[in-house]
């Protein structure tokens, strides 16, 4: 069921994933968010239409609610907000063209190694099932990289 992203939200405590599942079911994780970022569907936040992909809670979270309206209207009173809008969707579109990069050009071991020096946190916290779907690998795959490289 899609629906349409209306808010967009600031992680004070916890872990939360973003996912996309293809026409058999399969999930892919396309990311995961920690403490002090932002977060949405945020395609469907920009667009204002329905969304692809599921944001579900790994912990306990606790979050700041922005209302699409609410930024739409600070943007037009506040040089701040228009800033901050700004950082977010660069930070956004950084992180996203450098996964891409990542995805056409390494291998499976090269991109856990990136996550091992880049992403530690993510590898501390996240269950190795949904760090293989974030790798795009199968959990079997992981656990050879993993054994491999200690």
């Amino acid at each position: 069921m899609s629906k349409i992203e209306h808010q967009a939200y600031y992680l004070l405590s916890g872990i939360v994933k973003i996912s996309i599942y293809n026409e058999e079911g399969t999930e892919r994780v396309l990311e995961f968010f920690f403490p002090n970022s932002f977060f949405a569907a945020y395609t469907s936040f920009l667009t204002q239409q329905a969304s692809d992909v599921e944001i579900e809670a790994l912990t306990d979270c606790e979050v700041e609610i922005i209302k699409h309206y609410d930024i739409h209207k600070a943007y037009e009173t506040s040089l701040l907000a228009n800033r901050l809008g700004r950082a977010v969707a660069e930070q956004y579109y950084i992180r996203k063209t450098n996964r891409e990069k990542d995805f056409l050009t390494t291998s499976a071991v090269e991109r856990y190694k990136n996550l091992l020096d880049n992403r530690p946190e993510l590898v501390q916290q996240i269950p190795v099932q949904l760090i293989a779907k974030y790798l795009g690998i199968e959990p079997e795959s992981l656990s050879r990289i993993r054994k491999s490289i200690s």
